[in-house]
């Protein structure tokens, strides 16, 4: 299932990057394999035709950029695109870096301790707030 991306980057999107999270995590958005945090609904990583891309931690993206990691990339048709400004700051296009696992699990990681602080603040207030579903992603 290629779903406008290149067999290979899902593959290592789902499988690869994937492996390291909550099997609950891989799902389509609008057509696109993607890791998504399976509690909070934010994205982690999606593939990008050719390319992927990441959401790390501010310390990760850091270390990413210091290892020689992109934000930008120019496609075949000319057309370029900077993560940073399509998709937020904390962005990068994956470069197969071997500790891309480590960083794909901390920023789940990192979501999970939000939720969780959250969960315990609304329960102290007496709130509610649902997880997100799969459907509305």
């Amino acid at each position: 299932m290629g779903q406008g991306s290149h067999p290979d980057i899902v593959q290592r999107v789902w499988d690869d990057l994937g492996g390291e999270l909550p099997a609950g995590c891989r799902c389509l958005i609008f057509g696109t394999p993607s890791l998504v945090h399976d509690h909070t609904g934010i994205v982690i990583a999606i593939s990008n035709g050719t390319q992927y891309n990441l959401r790390l931690t501010s310390a990760d993206f850091q270390v990413a950029i210091a290892k020689g990691a992109s934000t930008r990339t120019r496609w075949s048709n000319g057309g370029e695109m900077d993560s940073l400004t399509e998709l937020g700051p904390d962005w990068i296009f994956g470069g197969w870096f071997k500790e891309e696992n480590l960083w794909c699990r901390n920023t789940y990681d990192q979501n999970e301790t939000a939720n969780q602080a959250l969960q315990r603040t609304a329960s102290s207030l007496s709130l509610s707030f649902p997880s997100a579903s799969k459907e509305e992603k």
